[in-house]
């Protein structure tokens, strides 16, 4: 199991170091305690009232799952102005997503080790 934690910038910024998607390995319940853990506070959490909670966070049978919305992103494309029409691309690669600077992943054994 995946959960993905996706940052929803309330307040106004990315929470942890600019990373706008962390995944972890492991169930919701499990994933949502890694995370209070691991950087000091619960995700429900709110930055500012106004804007809700600080992450939106759903959790996926694998990593491929959870993060098929990232790398489907990583890839759009839009035809120019005056139609933006989109341009579905593939999706990113794995690799380009474990590259991309925004995204945090914490496998199992990483979790071991700590």
């Amino acid at each position: 199991m995946w959960t993905r934690f996706y940052d929803m910038h309330s307040g106004g910024d990315t929470k942890i170091e600019g990373k706008q998607v962390i995944f972890i390995e492991a169930s919701e319940a499990e994933a949502i305690d890694i995370f209070e853990n691991t950087f000091g506070h619960h995700p429900d959490d709110v930055a500012c009232p106004c804007c809700g909670e600080n992450y939106y966070y759903r959790e996926s049978d694998s990593l491929e799952g959870a993060s098929r919305f990232d790398r489907r992103k990583m890839t759009c494309t839009y035809e120019p102005w005056p139609t933006y029409k989109r341009i579905d691309n593939p999706p990113a690669s794995m690799g380009e997503l474990e590259a991309n600077d925004e995204v945090l992943i914490i496998r199992a054994e990483d979790k071991a080790e700590a």
